[in-house]
């Protein structure tokens, strides 16, 4: 016999993942709470979250979970800021281009990936293979889909670090962001530690960098 699945619940269920993890818990059987904030309830955006949480068969309020009903870009990197889409004529790469960073393109992907681990006790990583590019490899990747080169604009570390606190928010943290070396980004990790997890769930198929641009073109 199965084991039980366990009991979720999601507190700030209706953030930017949030509301991702708790679409993907319900639909993953798993008795789901979503603890939201009265507020919320006067926030347009976040009211239609909380009513997709209600078609989910999910409620929440601010009081103790107990009271809850069950159950259930990275465009391009944004080597550009402010942009929702690939650039087709220039681009702005910070640094030389060259930092490895591991994407994970789809919020739905990390949802999947949170869901299947819940229960599981191993330890895992989310390093998916065909996901380790730097901005050049995007770029470049990109210039194919399009069969266009765009013009490139190389902004160096000195020049970044003086735009960031010069920067209204948010674009001070999206340029800081940017500023992130390879140490950070792009490391070994001990197989010792754990398992990564695309090979650990081979049968969730993450979105790729290359699909996810194709959905521009």
């Amino acid at each position: 016999m199965a084991s039980e699945k366990s009991k979720v619940l999601v507190i700030g269920g209706t953030g930017y993942i949030g509301k991702f993890i708790v679409e993907g818990s319900a639909k993953s059987g798993h008795q789901t709470f979503a603890l939201v904030r009265e507020a919320s309830l006067s926030d347009s955006v976040k009211a239609k979250v909380v009513q997709n949480f209600k078609d989910l068969g999910l409620w929440g309020s601010s009081d103790p979970p107990t009271n809850t009903l069950p159950p259930p870009l990275a465009t391009l990197a944004q080597c550009e800021t402010r942009l929702t889409s690939p650039p087709r004529d220039k681009v702005t790469i910070y640094g030389d281009g060259n930092t490895k960073e591991v994407f994970l393109n789809k919020e739905e992907d990390i949802a999947a990936y949170t869901m299947r681990a819940i229960d599981d006790p191993r330890t895992l990583y989310i390093k998916p293979p065909k996901n380790i590019v730097s901005q050049n490899d995007i770029v470049a990747l990109w210039e194919s889909k399009i069969g266009k080169t765009l013009k490139r604009t190389y902004v160096s570390e000195e020049q970044l670090l003086k735009k960031i606190p010069e920067s209204p928010h948010p674009l001070d943290i999206l340029l800081a962001l940017n500023h992130a070396k390879e140490d950070q980004t792009y490391f070994t990790i001990e197989p010792s530690f754990g398992v990564e997890a695309s090979q650990l769930y081979p049968d969730i198929k993450y979105t790729s960098v290359d699909e996810y641009l194709s959905q521009f073109v």
